[in-house]
């Protein structure tokens, strides 16, 4: 207690607001518990009701000052013992002013401040000694500041469940409200525009459908309106399994020479009109383009045939209410009809020169004589199939099958079909519609184009072949192939 002759002097504290940073830890020395300071108690993330709360780091500051009563005027020295084991401050104040002081706690904890005045008699004559014990005390809680956490988000397949969780997410005060930003980047079509670029909720978990990579920017705001920001990606891997699988060229070696489309043409000179075999696709029974199943060339669309598609119903997602192609139904069946013609069972035969009277078909009269039959037949097989030696893990466009596939591998995100359906979305459905009717289309007819004839020369040699003009047979040279173009992908 102060006295004086006039009046009672009395001296007040007013507590200023808290401002934050990060800063170690100092240990308490033992003049704090000699003046029987509490240690500081390790406290949680959250304020205790009506404590005084400060944020680790952040300087907790309040103002000294002195007030005049009855005209007293007083000197006062201020000693500030922060109980955290660090030096106390001393602030001497002249009659009628005031000071702000601070200090930077560096660990969490609970801290008791004290506060001891002592007073200067010689300021004025009737002031007097302020008696020992005389205090002021005050509590701090020291927590960890706000905190935004977002867990790890695994790669998710494109239509699927993206778990975002923010529940790490942490603060002095209780956090009300957790919003996401989201924001299309990496395989993203150009000026995207999402559904939801933004979604405000008070629970710490969203569950979204992602059809593409994002980019999430978390805002946690406490009660008290603070925030904090955490950012995150959410990758998207295609769909690479079942029908998923890139689109390749399933083909069968040889054909049934029950079907109608069959070359049948006898092996008669002059040449131009025969065919050893044919390419064709199984899933039509003309031998025209294109090759895809089900074929692309017909009026319509495609939806239901060749794909179809669903809608995104995620009202908390970014696409919501986006269409995507959910079932591919794409593929490149292919089969080798070859001529019956080139066949030790031909039916068709012309004179024997070697037998009067006799009959024999092409294949036996070239082998008796010694001509290179099986090269002629690996040659015609490879022509239409893989390309020379070609397989379906190796092919080259030496061969219509593998001139097909090396198409459809070249450029997978605009060649094969399945690729491109797989990443096809968009907010109207017919927009989605007429753009995997188009790619399909555009990618039968290059498929085409690549696989046409003329392809790569991979034999030459010669044989016999009956002539029809002048009824004998006779040599001729034989070319399975005609560009001149390097048979590789």
């Amino acid at each position: 207690m102060l006295t004086t002759r006039r009046a009672r002097a009395v001296l007040t504290h007013m507590t200023m607001a808290v401002v934050s940073a990060l800063v170690l830890q100092v240990p308490l020395s033992l003049a704090e518990q000699a003046r029987a300071v509490a240690d500081p108690a390790p406290a949680a993330d959250t304020c205790s009701p009506g404590a005084d709360c400060v944020e680790l780091g952040k300087p907790s500051g309040h103002v000294l000052t002195t007030i005049n009563t009855g005209g007293l005027r007083c000197t006062i020295t201020w000693t500030v013992d922060w109980g955290d084991g660090t030096a106390p401050t001393q602030v001497t104040l002249l009659p009628g002013s005031q000071q702000l002081i601070s200090h930077t706690y560096l660990a969490v904890g609970t801290y008791t401040e004290t506060d001891t005045p002592s007073i200067d008699p010689s300021s004025d004559p009737d002031c007097s000694s302020i008696p020992g014990g005389w205090f002021e005390q005050r509590t701090h809680q020291v927590v960890n500041g706000l905190t935004a956490r977002i867990a790890p988000v695994p790669p998710v397949l494109r239509a699927g469940h993206a778990f975002l969780d923010a529940s790490g997410s942490a603060g002095p005060r209780q956090i009300d409200t957790y919003t996401w930003n989201f924001a299309p980047e990496g395989d993203c079509p150009g000026n995207l525009s999402l559904t939801n670029s933004s979604v405000t909720s008070s629970s710490p978990t969203l569950d979204i459908v992602a059809l593409c990579d994002l980019s999430v920017r978390l805002t946690v705001s406490d009660v008290r309106g603070r925030t904090a920001q955490q950012t995150a990606h959410v990758s998207v891997d295609p769909r690479t399994a079942g029908q998923w699988k890139p689109t390749t060229v399933d083909l069968v070696p040889e054909g049934s020479s029950a079907d109608p489309r069959t070359p049948r043409e006898d092996f008669a000179l002059p040449r131009g009109g025969f065919r050893f075999a044919l390419s064709a696709s199984r899933c039509r029974r003309d031998t025209r383009p294109p090759l895809l199943c089900p074929p692309t060339d017909g009026l319509g669309t495609l939806e239901g045939k060749a794909f179809n598609l669903a809608d995104v119903n995620d009202p908390n997602g970014p696409f919501h209410g986006f269409w995507f192609v959910v079932h591919n139904k794409v593929t490149v069946k292919m089969t080798g009809l070859f001529n019956p013609n080139l066949f030790k069972s031909s039916a068709t035969k012309h004179p024997d020169p070697d037998h009067r009277g006799k009959k024999i078909n092409w294949f036996t009269l070239n082998q008796r004589r010694g001509k290179p039959v099986s090269a002629l037949t690996q040659a015609v097989r490879a022509h239409e199939g893989w390309g020379k030696n070609g397989s379906a893990a190796r092919p080259n466009n030496s061969g219509h099958a593998g001139a097909e596939a090396c198409y459809l591998r070249k450029d997978r995100t605009r060649h094969n079909p399945a690729v491109v359906l797989e990443r096809g979305f968009d907010q109207q459905k017919a927009d989605l519609v007429s753009h995997a009717n188009d790619s399909l289309r555009r990618i039968s007819g290059e498929l085409h184009k690549a696989a046409a004839d003329p392809l790569p020369v991979i034999w030459k040699g010669t044989m016999l072949f009956w002539s029809s003009t002048k009824h004998r047979w006779q040599p001729a040279e034989h070319t399975v192939g005609l560009a001149h173009r390097a048979p590789s992908c």
